[in-house]
């Protein structure tokens, strides 16, 4: 349900509104061995790098991609994503856009 809320925040350009939100869920995902929390971690930690990129927080942006991108490596170990997985895209376009953003064009 706080993934779906912050989304919704996310979606109508409410991005202060949507960091309590976020926040509350991260805490909710502390245990990170159960495999159905790591899925939200993973929409809670894509979702706060799309408004940190939105916002001009590119530093945050790329923690939190990195985040993203680490998070659906161990879900698709795990055997609960499957490649290819069309949230992977918007991972790395955010990781690209970061990069490009901050100057690191090699990256």
């Amino acid at each position: 349900m706080l993934t779906r809320l912050t989304r919704y925040c996310y979606t109508r350009g409410l991005f202060q509104e949507a960091y309590p939100f976020l926040e509350t869920a991260r805490r909710c995902t502390g245990n990170l061995d159960d495999m159905a929390w790591k899925r939200v971690a993973l929409k809670t930690a894509h979702t706060s790098g799309s408004i940190a990129r939105i916002v001009g927080d590119f530093e945050k942006a790329l923690k939190e991609s990195l985040t993203s991108q680490s998070l659906l490596d161990g879900l698709v170990e795990g055997g609960l994503i499957t490649r290819p997985y069309t949230g992977e895209a918007k991972i790395l376009g955010g990781l690209a856009n970061c990069c490009l953003n901050m100057g690191r064009y090699e990256e």
